[in-house]
């Protein structure tokens, strides 16, 4: 029995996520897999928690699901590619890495803009993380090509 497998692309909307969606769209007609959009909405653990409104978070989540599915509309008509997507809320990193292992992903592909301070580096923390903590391949994809 052939079981497609999953290709996880965490997407954020800036351009080096939707740059990172568009590979996993051609690797994903390599592999013959799915591809699975998520949104990991971040936590907000901080003092500014308390004086949330729950109602504008719902909205926003609203927002982001409506977004999504277009997303994932056009990237299936365009690649031609069974795509679906989720929304998960808390900590980026470990949301990507739970829900690979949830799903059993074949690997995940990621967008990463890295960061320029003192040194600059390579990989942005968040993706660094996912590389560290994740038992699933993870491939990161820093410029446009």
């Amino acid at each position: 029995m052939d079981i497609k497998k999953t290709i996880l692309v965490p997407v954020d909307y800036s351009e080096q996520s939707l740059i990172a969606l568009n590979q996993a769209a051609e690797l994903s007609k390599v592999f013959h897999s799915r591809i699975h959009i998520l949104n990991v909405i971040a936590g907000d653990y901080s003092i500014r928690n308390l004086f949330r409104d729950p109602a504008e978070d719902a909205k926003v989540e609203n927002m982001v699901r409506q977004k999504l599915d277009v997303l994932a509309k056009e990237l299936s008509e365009q690649h031609d590619v069974e795509v679906t997507d989720g929304i998960v809320h808390g900590k980026i990193y470990e949301e990507i890495v739970k829900t690979a292992d949830a799903m059993d992903a074949a690997f995940i592909v990621m967008g990463t803009n890295g960061t320029e301070g003192v040194k600059k580096k390579f990989i942005g923390s968040n993706a660094l993380r996912v590389v560290r903590e994740s038992h699933k391949p993870v491939i990161a994809i820093k410029g446009k090509t």
